[in-house]
């Protein structure tokens, strides 16, 4: 299972970006389930909603809760309190260090993002950067 941040969710749903054929030859190469949680949820909605409109924004959130090559993970109040240590422990923003602590909750340790500064910080998570993979 592999954990997939926003921007490479928004980066594969819209063309408008240059890493646009990186994000989407990831999904469709991969032959593994991609997961998410709520933050992802809620940081996808927001880029679609500015980029693409209200009404598209909405139907790309639906999709990806609808799909079955994604599972969703809600953030759980042991989330938010693990999230606030690694975010102190590690100096991470918190949002990621709360991505972090559901996502080793959850037992995954890898995760597709171009974020690698901050996720790098945290010795058992490993990163995939799809977007600089063929660069």
């Amino acid at each position: 299972m592999i954990f997939v941040d926003s921007n490479i969710f928004m980066f594969a749903g819209d063309e408008n970006y240059p890493e646009h054929m990186n994000a989407k030859s990831f999904f469709e190469e991969k032959r593994e389930k991609f997961c998410f949680n709520t933050i992802i949820a809620l940081e996808s909605h927001y880029g679609y909603l500015r980029n693409l409109g209200a009404e598209e924004a909405e139907v790309r959130l639906k999709a990806m809760l609808e799909s079955k090559l994604l599972k969703y993970y809600a953030i759980t109040e042991e989330d938010l309190i693990k999230g606030a240590e690694i975010s102190r422990r590690y100096n991470i923003k918190t949002n990621d260090a709360t991505i972090i602590a559901n996502m080793l909750r959850n037992g995954i340790d890898r995760i597709a993002t171009d974020n690698v500064k901050d996720f790098s910080k945290h010795s058992k998570i490993k990163v995939i950067n799809p977007i600089k993979r063929f660069t």
